[in-house]
């Protein structure tokens, strides 16, 4: 076998070769992944090129402005609840103040109005009744004479119109109705009769069966001045 001899231009020129044949097939392969076939203009693909970069930088530029957009959503989203919460926290706030203020009138005693249709079930009813304690006996249909908060307690059950017609001439406008367990009420209170040169009409005074209002009175009142006498339906 005859020993072969390459000569240094025969490399050169067989490396130059090698490297065009390398330069086609990239050129090929690129065109290919554009999506032509074998022979591409080079015009064709520049401007494909360029389609695909601004295709991209719209992409971008799209991703971008809905990022601001989102932001802004969000930074409302915020806004809004921080209004909310706000809101919120000043209502309780006022509700608290008006809490106070109506438990300082039922332990001072002074008249806290109704401010419902349907008052046993009021928030109002349950704050003015639900302040009231007593421990002792509590006046009943069987047990019909006892000593309460401020002395003896009797019952009585008549017609109220011409007493709540005087309540009305005072001013009074609370609703006349009877509660549950049968005591008879002007707005959040319990009516009684007692001696008016001891506690005048329209007084806000305890009983065994919870906070009252002074609206009559009757002869009891020249033998015992301290006796109360709750309407009923009993």
């Amino acid at each position: 076998m005859k020993n072969l001899h390459v000569s240094q231009r025969d490399l050169i020129a067989i490396l130059a070769l090698l490297i065009m044949i390398a330069m086609c097939t990239l050129l090929l392969i690129s065109g290919r992944s554009l999506g032509y076939g074998v022979d591409i203009p080079t015009e064709t693909l520049r401007a494909e090129l360029t389609n695909k970069a601004e295709l991209h930088e719209e992409n971008i530029k799209s991703e971008h402005e809905g990022l601001i957009y989102g932001e802004k959503v969000e930074k409302q989203r915020k806004a809004a609840e921080a209004k909310r919460k706000a809101e919120e926290a000043k209502k309780a706030e006022e509700e608290r103040l008006k809490n106070e203020e109506v438990l300082k009138q039922i332990k001072s005693l002074d008249y806290v109005p109704a401010v419902a249709d349907k008052i046993e079930n009021s928030e109002e009813y349950k704050r003015v009744q639900g302040e009231f304690e007593w421990n002792g006996p509590v006046l009943n249909s069987s047990n019909g004479t006892i000593t309460g908060p401020n002395g003896k307690e009797t019952y009585y059950n008549l017609p109220m119109g011409g007493v709540v017609a005087i309540m009305r001439g005072m001013g009074n406008r609370d609703k006349y109705w009877v509660r549950s367990d049968g005591c008879k009420m002007l707005g959040n209170y319990i009516m009684v009769a007692a001696n008016l040169r001891v506690h005048d009409r329209g007084s806000i005074v305890k009983c065994s069966r919870g906070y009252a209002i002074v609206c009559d009175t009757g002869g009891f009142a020249r033998y015992n001045p301290r006796q109360l006498d709750l309407a009923v339906n009993w």
